[in-house]
């Protein structure tokens, strides 16, 4: 009992304003009663009722003092009155789909442009943003068949993966239709989804993979729908390196749609087919929700909202003799002129929607409705709040407040907000702390093996930075220590001279002193010399030096570095590379139908 005192609030307190008209009556009644006690005090009691108007005193009281209490009534049960919560679950529908994406090499064609591959992940895209409800994943085959993303509500997620997705990417040569549909079946049954779609995304389909599928998709409840991609005329298939596939007897390979058995594929499976489309008209039919499903169709998801309990309608109860007496006595009318002065700025000042939807409720609704910022504020619910903070990009602040939350979700949660705010290293943990406690999550399983690939990715790009950093060292460290070894050759060079032009000088000053008759003709054969040698030196100078400008060996070091670096690959589907050539690895010797032609 304590407790529900301590808990004890009004969801509506404002209603309790209209109490101020209820006190005016009390006063007035009061002052009434007042002014017959005054003339009893001059008249005969015997006479007063007789000679007051409305004598019958007590009588006229009781109607009034009834109004007035339900009057209290009423507004206390407006006020909503209230002192527990109960747990109200949120409710989703059991909307499934899997996207399976071929990624044979035949998708390289370009008889629709730019490629269809391209096309083709343009309309995952849209299938992604088209998606209101439900969770979705995504699959790729060629020669076999690897998961992308696991069935999941965000969006978001996948359409990061997807520009990534490219026939150079998968390890195995082939178009594996049945490995990526039973690979579509495995997510749906590892997530209990008794009823869900499948979107086939694809070019081409061989009989033999057609009826792998057809035995694949015997007594299932899903449905298997097709987008044909490529056009019935075809073009060839270009590689990356500019040539075109060619057969066994060297003749290029033209691929195109094979329409007739994607549209039989489709019509077996309880599936639509249809060609791609630059707009959304191909998607309109294959999305829509079938209308007979059931409203037992329904999930109860791990949120929920704690809603007070409104027990103002045990008040409203004790109004219904009051009313019912009230309208045969004609006392009902009474009650409208109160209601007439009822002040409309007061109305103004709650808002309509006040009176009828909890903070919770209004939050639920600006998060439907994509306003993130408004439901962060309005939410109560701190998981909630949490996840609107999310969607709005405010990741920091997300992770704070999934920090205060100690149970795997909340941890998982945490570690989506940390990888998208960069600190790879505390997702990472986030996501341990998250299979601590729920060992079978599989999201933060997969979630934790992305970002660990990430993490590394991030340290080889430092790591080859760190090396570009000390080659760019040693290279400016070699060059200038052959600026030192040049500049000391000069020195050199013009001491040697100094040294001869010395010499020369002492070697004529001799002559001089022996030959003073030859003396003129001497100094001028001398000037001569010194001048033509001059110019031999200076040539050779030149040439010294413009040798030293260009070194052929550290002409080939460039050269072979500049190389080097435009061999660095910059492969943004590395992660995924990696992942689909590790899964292959564990899966050698396994049959996955692809006995047919490599593209």
């Amino acid at each position: 009992m304590s407790d529900a005192l301590v808990a004890f609030h009004f969801l509506r307190p404002e209603w309790l304003w209209v109490l101020v008209p209820a006190g005016l009556m009390a006063v007035l009644l009061w002052q009434r009663s007042g002014e017959s006690a005054g003339w009893s005090r001059v008249i005969d009691p015997e006479l007063l009722p007789h000679l007051m108007e409305g004598s019958e005193g007590n009588r006229t009281r009781i109607p009034l003092i009834v109004v007035l209490l339900a009057w209290i009534a009423a507004t206390i049960a407006m006020a909503g009155p209230t002192w527990e919560r109960t747990p109200q679950p949120v409710h989703k529908k059991v909307d499934a789909l899997v996207v399976v994406l071929d990624l044979s090499l035949s998708m390289y064609a370009q008889d629709i442009q730019p490629s269809r591959v391209v096309r083709a992940r343009h309309k995952i895209m849209d299938i992604l943003q088209l998606r209101q409800e439900g969770v979705t994943g995504l699959v790729a085959y060629a020669g076999d068949a690897h998961v992308v993303s696991p069935l999941t509500d965000d969006t978001a997620t996948i359409t990061n993966l997807v520009p990534a997705l490219s026939p150079s990417i998968m390890p195995r040569l082939g178009s594996s239709t049945a490995g990526g549909v039973k690979a579509a079946l495995d997510l749906l049954a590892t997530s209990f989804i008794d009823r869900g779609q499948i979107i086939l995304i694809s070019d081409a389909v061989s009989d033999a993979n057609a009826k792998r599928v057809a035995q694949l998709m015997n007594n299932s409840a899903h449905s298997l729908s097709v987008i044909g991609v490529g056009t019935t005329e075809g073009s060839p298939i270009p590689l990356p390196d500019g040539q075109f596939i060619k057969d066994n007897d060297g003749e290029i390979v033209l691929s195109s749609l094979n329409d007739t058995n994607l549209r039989s594929l489709a019509e077996a499976n309880g599936g639509l087919y249809r060609t791609l489309e630059a707009g959304d008209g191909d998607l309109e039919s294959l999305l829509q929700i079938d209308p007979l499903a059931l409203d037992s169709e329904m999930s109860t998801t791990s949120r929920q909202f704690d809603q007070w309990q409104d027990q103002g309608y045990w008040l409203a109860l004790l109004l219904i003799p009051v009313l019912l007496s009230a309208f045969r006595s004609g006392w009902l009318m009474a009650v409208i002129p109160f209601v007439c002065v009822f002040p409309s700025h007061t109305v103004e000042a709650l808002e309509w929607e006040d009176l009828w939807l909890t903070s919770d409720q209004k939050a639920a609704r600006a998060y439907r409705q994509g306003d993130h910022e408004t439901a962060a504020k309005l939410f109560q619910h701190p998981e909630w709040s949490a996840a609107s903070q999310y969607r709005k990009g405010d990741y920091s602040e997300a992770a704070k407040s999934y920090q205060a939350m100690d149970h795997a979700r909340g941890h998982y949660n945490r570690g989506n907000a940390l990888a998208r705010s960069g600190d790879l290293q505390a997702a990472i943990a986030a996501y341990d702390e998250a299979l601590k406690q729920q060992p079978d999550m599989g999201d933060a399983s997969f979630n934790k093996e992305l970002v660990e690939k990430l993490l590394e990715q991030q340290e080889q790009n430092q790591e080859q930075q760190n090396q570009e950093q000390e080659q760019e060292q040693e290279q400016e460290q070699q060059n200038q220590e052959q600026q030192n070894q040049e500049q000391q050759n000069q020195e050199q060079q013009n001491q040697e001279q100094q040294s001869q032009e010395q010499g020369q000088q002492n070697q004529e000053q001799q002559q001089q002193d022996q030959e003073q008759e030859q003396q003129q003709q001497e100094q001028e054969q001398e000037q001569e010399q010194e001048q033509e040698q001059e110019q031999e030196q200076e040539q050779e100078q030149e040439q010294k030096v413009s040798t030293a400008e260009v070194d052929p060996e550290q002409l080939e070091e460039d050269q072979a570095t500049e190389q080097w670096l435009r061999t660095v690959p910059d492969d943004p589907s590395g992660l995924l590379r990696r992942k689909f050539r590790y899964e292959s690895g564990r899966r050698r010797g396994e049959d996955t139908g692809n006995e047919e032609e490599l593209w």
